[in-house]
């Protein structure tokens, strides 16, 4: 990209893309992911590992309630809130995206990151999609950008099951269950 987009746009851009990330949970990956872009239009390989080690961070489960993920695998945002299909479910896109994008290069997730991303989606996620619908106390509006509120978790799940390949068919079934293709979505508990 460097080269190809000239010396005044790459300056321009470059300008606005930070050099470091901060925020928390959601937040956090968008400030990681302005660095992975700045690291890969520069070009500057450490931007990008460190990019990609703040979203590994960003991802964790958190220690203490706030922003992130928490102990149930339930996300939260703005303090307390439950936003596993807001902030969360953009986290789970786009982390999912980055993995699957890098998967196989030098800047490929480590197997814990990924397997942290992998529970927060089947133990965390999964149990608050029902077909086109989320958790009670966030209404979505996904049109124009996407077809329906679960259309990006479908890709998610897709990139995930090519980069865990272990876990492909636990991707595999969590889309069947989200397109209610049985007789339900495939959970016993509560």
């Amino acid at each position: 990209l460097f080269d190809r987009l000239g010396g005044a746009r790459n300056a321009s851009i470059v300008a606005t893309l930070p050099t470091r990330a901060s925020g928390l949970g959601q937040n956090a990956v968008w400030y990681s992911q302005n660095v992975i872009f700045r690291g890969l239009i520069t070009p500057d390989p450490a931007l990008v590992v460190a990019g990609r080690n703040a979203v590994s961070a960003a991802i964790a489960v958190q220690d203490s309630p706030g922003d992130g993920t928490q102990g149930d695998l339930s996300y939260h945002q703005h303090g307390m809130q439950l936003h596993s299909s807001g902030y969360g479910r953009t986290m789970l896109t786009d982390v999912a995206h980055l993995m699957y994008m890098f998967r196989g290069t030098s800047f490929a997730f480590v197997p814990t990151a990924v397997q942290d991303h992998a529970n927060f989606i089947l133990d965390g996620t999964r149990w608050m999609l029902n077909g086109d619908h989320a958790e009670f106390n966030i209404m979505l509006n996904p049109k124009p950008r996407y077809p329906s509120n679960a259309s990006r978790v479908l890709d998610a799940l897709g990139w995930m099951g090519t980069v865990l390949p272990s876990q492909a068919a636990e991707f595999t079934s969590t889309a069947r269950d989200i397109r209610l293709r049985g007789g339900d979505n495939g959970l016993v508990g509560h």
